[in-house]
């Protein structure tokens, strides 16, 4: 009988040849394509400035697992990346222009790349992908799916800021589309001082909720909207459009902050400036800008007043109906031309290039309760910084004043009743206001309706904060679902979790996350 040792040798032998199977397993195989690309750490932005090439940035994903099956390579990383940017052309045989097409850089980073060399052209839309090479020596990742960004608006000469009194605040004019096929971009660029919201043709454009407040005096901040999809509607060659703009105050011309927000002037009207760039598929242009004169009117709207610190006044009586629509006829004696408005002189208009301050997530309370007459409280288990949406019944008699009013406390229970007592306002406005109290008013019309038999009522402007809401006034009975708090903030991707041993730490996280679907309480 052989030797045991002899016996096994094959075994070895054939335990350490190595294989077609084996030899395929080893191979490199390519890594996926990048993805979640972004520039300057944004998704798709608009009014990118073209000082500079933009930075770049994307996630890697490993490579799959072998074909086959075991475990997929691990310890991987760039070693090279394409970078490919075409400006994207409507209308000629010359087709995208790229940059960057077929050079492939030696290069471990992923964030914050620059692609040397590139000429940026302003308002103009650029599409871009990359593909990358791990350090194993395999064969490169199929391309991106193709990701996109604007550029910013330097030509503002033909555009002015317009406005009318103090009090002014729906700003309107009608354009028709001047070329004979679709429209192939269009975006809106604006800036509203203080606060504005836009709509084309009756449709609202973008969800900013506040803009924010910048040195007025040195720097104009603007936003800009994708507003193709509207324009493409109908698709009939010379559309009659309509442009609308209201204006609120904001910080900007507040009453506690007027005699800041231009470094000097005593009063700040509220203005608009506006530039609607169109481009055709055939590569034909047209502009619509703001200009005082009759193309656009002016009016005061149903915001009777609103400001950051004192509140806002909603009359829906003075709420005109199809306003921001083409054919709307604006010759009543509430309209009249818009006029030139005196803005900072030398302040720098600048893309405001981040997410927008947007209603993230909606409250409803927890528990409800009627300390007195006509008075109804509202727990929302948390202070919110945020805006109420009411229900407005239907039937409200016109003239009937709804009064919001937020809080921090409830005052100590009456002993008749045993339960909370009534929310009061911590907030003392002091300087800005002479100490007052915060509050939203809406006003009902008498023709409150809808489909569903009631009226959906935000303030258009202001917000306050609080764990408790106060209604007076309210006629009839208030369900718990008849108000809603939306929390506003700055719209920030959630990218992460943080989760501690401390229960205090973790509760303060998850009140501070965004959310992207409703809240019921908390």
């Amino acid at each position: 009988m052989p030797p045991l040792l002899l016996q096994l040798s094959p075994l070895l032998l054939l335990a350490s040849a190595p294989t077609a199977g084996a030899a395929a397993l080893a191979a490199p195989t390519a890594p996926l394509a990048p993805h979640a690309l972004r520039v300057e750490y944004l998704q798709a932005p608009l009014g990118v400035e073209i000082h500079r090439s933009p930075r770049f940035s994307w996630r890697l994903a490993p490579p799959p697992p072998p074909t086959g099956g075991g475990l997929p390579p691990r310890n991987i990383s760039q070693a090279a990346y394409e970078l490919q940017v075409c400006r994207v052309r409507f209308g000629g045989s010359g087709g995208d222009e790229c940059h960057g097409d077929g050079v492939r850089v030696a290069s471990a980073e992923s964030v914050n790349v620059e692609l040397p060399g590139l000429q940026l052209t302003d308002d103009t839309l650029y599409t871009w992908r990359v593909r990358w090479w791990a350090d194993d020596g395999g064969a490169p990742s199929d391309f991106s799916p193709n990701a996109t960004f604007g550029t910013e608006l330097r030509n503002w000469s033909d555009s002015a800021f317009i406005g009318g009194n103090y009090s002014a605040n729906l700003l309107r004019t009608e354009f028709t589309l001047q070329s004979e096929v679709r429209v192939g971009r269009a975006c809106l660029y604006i800036v509203g001082l203080g606060n504005y919201r836009a709509e084309l043709s009756g449709q609202p454009v973008g969800n900013v909720f506040r803009t924010p407040p910048t040195q007025f005096a040195s720097r104009l901040l603007y936003d800009v909207h994708d507003v193709t999809a509207i324009l493409q509607q109908g698709i009939k060659p010379r559309t009659r459009h309509a442009l609308g703009v209201a204006l609120g105050h904001a910080r900007y011309a507040s009453q506690g902050s007027a005699t800041h927000c231009t470094g000097g002037q005593t009063t700040c009207d509220m203005a608009t400036r506006v530039v609607l760039s169109i481009v055709f598929e055939d590569g034909s242009t047209q502009r619509v800008v703001s200009q005082p004169g009759s193309s656009w009117q002016v009016a005061a709207g149903p915001t009777v007043h609103d400001d950051s610190y004192t509140g806002e006044v909603y009359d829906a009586r003075l709420a005109m109906v199809g306003w921001s629509t083409p054919g709307f006829s604006a010759s009543s004696t509430r309209w009249r031309s818009a006029e030139a408005v005196t803005t900072p002189p030398g302040a720098v208009l600048s893309s405001y290039l981040m997410p927008p301050v947007t209603k993230a997530e909606v409250y409803t309370a927890i528990r409800t309760w009627q300390p007195q007459h006509n008075e109804h409280s509202f727990d929302f288990g948390q202070s919110v910084a945020g805006a109420i949406e009411l229900t407005i019944p239907e039937g409200c008699a016109p003239g009937t004043r709804i009064t919001v009013t937020h809080g921090e406390a409830t005052h100590q229970p009456q002993v008749e009743n045993g339960g909370p007592g009534r929310v009061f306002h911590l907030y003392d406005c002091g300087p800005h206001g002479n100490g007052c109290t915060a509050f939203a008013v809406y006003i009902c019309s008498g023709t409150e309706s809808g489909l569903t038999g009631t009226t959906r009522w935000s303030p258009s402007y202001f917000t306050s904060g609080g764990r408790f809401v106060k209604i007076e006034g309210y006629p009839g009975p208030l369900a718990r679902e008849g108000l809603r708090l939306a929390g506003v903030r700055v719209d920030v991707e959630h990218t992460g979790t943080v989760m501690t041993s401390n229960d205090r730490l973790n509760e303060a996280s998850r009140i501070g996350r965004k959310r992207k679907t409703p809240l019921n309480g908390f």
